[in-house]
């Protein structure tokens, strides 16, 4: 694993220089510079993440997005480095692991900032229990709720 980040940036760097798309970073920043609150998430929700934050973006509200490209190796310098100004962090993980309160990556995130004094809020919600579809209204209101969100995971479209 001490060497698993190397051996990924190397083969993102390969993809992107055969296709010409992509990045060798192991996180994809969207509209995060700015950010009061960033979003965090893995796979291809991003796609309607990036949707939503447009929307939100469009009525003043200063939110971007952090896509994970892989768990492990878990990117804690990269992401560190683009969360140093977010105020509020939102992990919307799509499982939670048996038996644990939060979702696996919320935990990962978590462990980021320790009990750092000026941590940001972090927040969890989870979605697509069940294969149930979660699009970007449901996302949009949950974000909007920010502030009034529990300390335990948010549960999205849980019946």
């Amino acid at each position: 694993m001490r060497n698993a980040e190397k051996v990924v940036n190397e083969t993102f760097s390969k993809f992107q220089k055969k296709f010409g798309r992509g990045n060798d970073s192991l996180v994809d920043s969207y509209e995060v510079k700015d950010a009061e609150t960033v979003l965090i998430v893995l796979g291809s929700t991003a796609g309607t993440l990036r949707r939503t934050v447009d929307v939100l973006r469009k009525k003043g509200q200063k939110v971007g997005l952090l896509r994970l490209k892989c768990f492990r190796p878990f990117p804690t310098e990269a992401l560190r480095k683009e969360l140093r100004n977010a105020k509020n962090i939102l992990v919307f993980d799509r499982m939670s692991p048996g038996g644990a309160q939060y979702g696996a990556l919320f935990l990962e995130i978590s462990a980021i900032f320790g009990r750092a004094e000026n941590s940001p809020v972090l927040k969890n919600a989870i979605y697509g229990l069940g294969g149930r579809e979660t699009n970007f209204e449901d996302f949009a209101e949950v974000i909007e709720r920010f502030e009034k969100l529990p300390e335990i995971p948010e549960w999205i479209n849980l019946k």
